[in-house]
């Protein structure tokens, strides 16, 4: 209302001192605990409570996946390893892949929700995308050029 003038610590460093907002919001840029204070006042003399609320806020994963580079077998098939991490510990929900593959078919599917999944490709570059999902909701994703080398297959018949 008139007169008044809101307060706010947010425990980041960052402190607000408004006669007009009385919402505010916040950035963490670091994964952790804080405790927020708010006070209202109306006068240099006349102040609300001190509302004290702790939040904590969680990591992002840390995305990251390897697969082998060498030839393939002539089936193409590629084995991802997972190696996402996430700094707070937190454990993961889900896992979300797109092998960005033009020739993907209802036998080998363009995505997976595996943790190490497999996947045939042709030979060529594809760049794979990886979207994790921690159980408190932080989602993060990176993209990988994969190049795909098919070692060759030879037969031949004897004379």
């Amino acid at each position: 209302g008139p007169g008044y003038n809101w307060y706010w610590d947010f425990g980041n460093g960052v402190i607000v001192n408004s006669p007009t907002s009385v919402n505010q919001t916040a950035v963490y840029n670091t994964y952790g605990t804080y405790t927020i204070k708010h006070v209202v006042s109306t006068s240099a003399t006349c102040f609300s409570d001190t509302v004290v609320k702790t939040i904590t806020i969680f990591a992002k994963p840390r995305v990251n996946f390897t697969f082998p580079v060498t030839c393939l077998a002539p089936n193409g098939e590629v084995q991802f390893t997972n190696a996402t991490t996430v700094p707070d510990g937190q454990t993961f929900a889900s896992y979300a892949w797109d092998f960005a593959d033009p020739n993907a078919n209802a036998g080998n599917p363009n995505t997976s929700s595996a943790i190490n999944p497999t996947h045939q490709f042709l030979e060529g570059t594809y760049g794979v995308k990886l979207t994790v999902t921690s159980q408190q909701g932080c989602i993060k994703d990176t993209t990988i050029n994969v190049p795909v080398k098919i070692k060759p297959s030879l037969s031949f018949t004897a004379l």
